[in-house]
Parts: structure tokens; sequence; C-alpha cells
């Protein structure tokens, strides 16, 4: 297993875990309005946030690299103070981050 924290402008990959080749991240996020991150379970990305008050939610990504899209898109809303927000919820969102990495990775 190899832990490392490191921070740059609040996000954090936590862990890192390697076992028979395969490598497990953890992502967190606190910009103590809100709390994000993401843990493999049983081969799917879960993506969980909340606002710190009453809200929660939890997403499921069949890819890091989606989940990750998701996470990044959370973190951009948080950069701008929350003026910003989702275009699609999270069932929209899967196609949207599929058919981009389908144009940018050939």
């Amino acid at each position: 297993m190899i832990r490392q924290q490191t921070t740059k402008e609040r996000v954090m990959m936590k862990t890192a875990t390697m076992t028979d080749k395969k490598v497990t991240y953890d992502f967190f996020f606190n910009d103590n309005e809100s709390e994000i991150s993401i843990h493999e379970q049983q081969g799917i990305y879960v993506l969980h946030w909340t606002d710190l008050m009453v809200n929660e939610w939890t997403e499921f990504y069949p890819s890091l690299s989606q989940a990750l899209m998701r996470f990044a898109s959370l973190v951009e809303c948080s950069a701008s103070a929350w003026s910003k927000g989702f275009t699609f919820n999270a069932d929209e969102f899967l196609p949207e981050a599929q058919r981009f990495l389908d144009k940018v990775v050939g």
C-alpha cells in the first residue's frame, strides 16, 4: 500500500493501494462548504459528496475516468463559489462524459 497526502488547491489523493497489479485511488476534496470523495468498491467507483449541512449524494460510475470527470466538475463548481452548477444530472452526465472521452482518447 502506498499512502500519500498530496494537496493542491484543496484536492487530496489520500491513498493509492496496489494489489495484484491493480491500483485503487481514493480522492478527497474539502472547501469548508462541501466534501467530495471517490473510492473503488468491487469494481465500481463511488462518488460521494455533501454540502456539510444536511444534503448528501452518492453516485456510481463504471470507470475511474468518468468518476474523476464528475469530481472535477464538482471542484469547478466549488471554485466558482457555487455560482456555477451542473447542467446534467448524474444519469445524463455519464453518456456526456463518455462522448467527451471518445473524442479526446483515440
